[in-house]
Order: structure tokens, then sequence, then C-alpha cells
């Protein structure tokens, strides 16, 4: 059995911002898991590159093995290292709807597939400040994974995280503010049109209609 983490860090993002950007910093290349808050709903993290953080990480939501995570990054630019974009719409059409609450997945390039053992991953740029500073002071994607066991609905109580979560990750990141209790739009542009996978807080008409739109 894996032995359990009796010292879990829980810290302010709030009281200390740069506090806790550098301990989730730390911890992401030291493959430490951690969880915090997104545009959306409480997230787990790690480095999705790193063995360790992953496994750690699907053991604890007791995940399928073959299920994938939805990936945080900085920028289009940065997203860009790991995809293959069929054309320079869908390049564009990326960029008009991030930061957002949609998460999107795409084609993996060669090395990614590789890396990740997997053809497709979903990406998101999420409108929320420390996200976006940690993926982009770590430059790599940020696993993104909502708080909760399989099967069971995910967690956004931060008193009920800490109770159930602070004896299996290494850091608690919150603030005090009420987060969104809706998770990400989840689409497959893997064809190239959108295709909705999981509507959540933007729906999809209005996705569509940006896609749809000749304002490139």
């Amino acid at each position: 059995m894996r032995k359990r983490n009796i010292s879990c860090e829980i810290i302010s993002i709030e009281k200390d911002h740069k506090k806790a950007l550098v301990r989730a910093y730390e911890l992401f290349f030291s493959g430490g898991i951690f969880i915090y808050p997104t545009d959306t709903i409480y997230g787990i993290g790690g480095n999705r590159f790193n063995t360790r953080a992953t496994k750690r990480i699907k053991e604890i939501k007791w995940r399928e093995e073959q299920k994938e995570f939805i990936l945080l990054a900085s920028s289009v630019e940065n997203i860009r290292k790991y995809v293959k974009l069929k054309d320079k719409r869908i390049f564009n059409f990326l960029r008009r709807i991030f930061p957002n609450p949609i998460s999107v997945i795409l084609q993996l390039n060669k090395i990614t597939v590789k890396e990740l053992k997997s053809k497709t991953a979903a990406f998101r740029i999420p409108d929320n400040e420390f996200c976006r500073d940690l993926c982009e002071i770590t430059s790599l994607p940020l696993i993104s994974t909502s708080v909760n066991k399989r099967s069971s609905e995910p967690m956004n109580s931060i008193d009920k995280i800490v109770a159930e979560f602070a004896k299996e990750v290494d850091a608690i990141f919150y603030w005090d503010k009420e987060p969104q209790k809706k998770v990400s739009t989840l689409i497959d542009l893997t064809e190239g049109k959108p295709k909705l996978i999981r509507e959540g807080a933007i729906k999809f008409q209005k996705i569509e209609g940006i896609y749809n739109s000749n304002e490139y």
C-alpha cells in the first residue's frame, strides 16, 4: 500500500500568492501533487510528464489507467508545442476562445504521443491568474482533474477537501472566495469542426458561433 502523506501544506493564495506559486513550482518539478482552485472547480494537479505524479493522481482518484486528464497551459503558443493543428483557422479559434472554462481535445504531435502514450489530450487556458502564472513559469502543461474518487461527485468545499484529501496530497492551495460550481465545457477538435463532449460553464452554442464566425 502506498504510504500516505501526513505533512500536507495548506496555503492561502490570497494571503501569499508568491509563496503559493513558489511551492507549487517546487512540487511540480519534484513529482509532487497538489490541490488548487481553477476557473471552474478545484483540481488535483501535477506534472503530466512526470510518471510518478501521474500515477499518484490516478491512484488517489481510483481512475482507469487509459483515461486522460485535462491539461492547463499558459498560452496557445505553449499548447502548439504538443499538438498538431490542422490549419490556421483552428489556431485562431483557440486564441479567440481562451482564456475561458473551455477544454479542447486536440491531436498530439509525434513526440508528445510517444511521451504520454496517448494520441489526444484536452487542453485549456484557464481564466485564473494563479493557474496561468504556474503554467507560465513551468512552461509545461498542468494536470487538472476534479477532486473526487471515481463515481463520486467533485468536491468544491475547501473544508471538505482538506478533511478528505490532506493525507493524500503534498499541498492544498485555496482562496476564500466561492469557486465556480460548473465544470469546463469539453469539445473535440480532432476532426476540425467543434464537437460537444460535455457542456459546462460555457454554452456550446456560443462556442459554435465563434467557430463559424468569419472574424479571424
